[in-house]
């Protein structure tokens, strides 16, 4: 239990009371008023009088993630309470079971930061805020600002290009220059930022780029799988613009997890005047 902060009497024969409560938690709380005059003593109490606003999320960052994580995710909201004992959390995903926050942080009264791994990380974040001891529990709401979205994982592609390695050494001027130039066209052929364009490594035989296609957080934007299977449309496609580019025009074939080989077949109308590098 906790004392009222300030206990106003309204009137005279004290028939009227102000109690400002406490900054706490909790479902319900019963109001008790001890009265003692002299040697007599009275209690009187309001059963289940009082009750704390419920916790709500109004927004998650990030709201899109990679799985499996470890992912941190901050939620803010109101009404988390100032206690981390009497908040808990979760993610209720969508197939599978819950995923609980290992750990819950509690950074304030309107922000909770909660770490969570799993397989499928696609579903609702929900706090629970009180318990026996304060008054009961309650939920937050399952709403548009719980909803934490899955994002596809990267998708690695192995691109071979005419070049010869010997003229791209390691840890050189014309190595980076190579990966700006790649990485660019690529880019630009696939209509997406340069950031999903990942580089990994560079292999003999003539040269194999290994790429990895990174997701994006717009809803809108091309997965990598799509983006994947773009690029296999554009390979064989003589007069694409990945065909077409001095650097990506050399390719001879595309290959990788879950999509199918593709050749560069025909000629394209520019791409193989860069062939030499």
């Amino acid at each position: 239990s906790k004392r009222c902060q300030t206990l106003e009497v309204k009137d005279p024969a004290g028939t009227r009371l102000v109690c400002r409560t406490p900054i706490w938690v909790g479902k319900q709380h019963s109001l008790i008023v001890r009265v003692k005059s002299g040697m007599l003593e009275q209690f009187a109490v309001g059963q289940s009088w009082l009750r704390y606003e419920a916790p709500r999320i109004t927004g998650l960052i990030p709201g899109k993630v990679v799985p499996p994580g470890p992912t941190t995710v901050t939620i803010i909201g109101a009404n988390f309470g100032r206690n981390v004992s009497d908040v808990s959390g979760r993610l209720v995903t969508d197939a599978g079971p819950a995923i609980p926050c290992s750990p819950l942080v509690l950074v304030s009264d309107s922000q909770v930061l909660c770490n969570i791994t799993g397989q499928s990380l696609q579903g609702n974040m929900e706090l629970t805020v009180g318990t026996f001891w304060s008054g009961g529990a309650q939920t937050t709401s399952k709403n548009a600002d719980t909803a934490l979205i899955e994002l596809e994982q990267p998708v690695t592609v192995y691109i071979t290009l005419a070049i010869d390695i010997q003229t791209i050494p390691p840890d050189t001027f014309d190595r980076a220059a190579f990966i700006r130039a790649f990485v660019t066209q690529t880019a630009r052929a696939l209509r997406v930022p340069e950031s999903r364009i990942l580089v990994v490594d560079i292999l003999p035989g003539s040269i194999i780029v290994v790429v990895a296609l990174l997701p994006d957080l717009s809803t809108t934007s091309p997965t990598p799988s799509e983006l994947a299977t773009l690029l296999q449309i554009q390979i064989a496609n003589p007069d694409s613009e990945f065909r077409t580019s001095p650097i990506t025009g050399t390719v001879l074939g595309i290959s990788g997890s879950g999509i199918l080989p593709t050749l560069a077949t025909g000629t394209s109308t520019t791409g193989a005047a860069g062939a030499g590098g």
